[in-house]
């Protein structure tokens, strides 16, 4: 029972970031969204989690477009084979030992992402400039 209640949980924290529920007091989480008017697309999260009870946030983060990240203790080998498991299982993108310093893999792995994000999001926003905005008049020149 615990572990239902926990990932109804983590799929209602999830549903209720990227919709913005949080935000916006006449949106809760039921309510219909635009893809285009969510706050925080799935194409733009990044999932990181340590356990079987963030399964089904992953599996919802994943199935719309974004990444995921499981991490285990450092020499714990029953924690690594779980997490390789759901590796192999297609549950997650990646994972690593939860060590964040920068030149762990989980730095590269997740900086990597953020950086592939953020040029995501810079060539769509330029690409919808350039879709609306008309060519300036230029001196003819014969």
């Amino acid at each position: 029972m615990f572990v239902r209640i926990v990932n109804s949980f983590l799929s209602n924290v999830t549903t209720r970031l990227y919709k913005g529920v949080n935000k916006r007091e006449n949106i809760n989480v039921n309510s219909k969204v635009p893809k285009e008017k969510r706050r925080v697309p799935f194409e733009n999260m990044i999932y990181i989690a340590d356990g079987p009870s963030d399964v089904p946030a992953f599996a919802v983060v994943r199935k719309n477009g974004g990444r995921t990240f499981a991490i285990y203790p450092k020499n714990n080998i029953k924690a690594f084979k779980q997490v390789e498991q759901l590796r192999m299982d297609n549950r997650i993108d990646m994972y690593s030992e939860a060590d964040y310093r920068e030149g762990t893999t989980t730095y590269m792995w997740i900086t990597n992402k953020i950086k592939d994000i953020a040029e995501r999001i810079c060539l769509e926003e330029k690409h919808a400039i350039n879709s609306i905005i008309s060519k300036a008049p230029r001196h003819i020149i014969e």
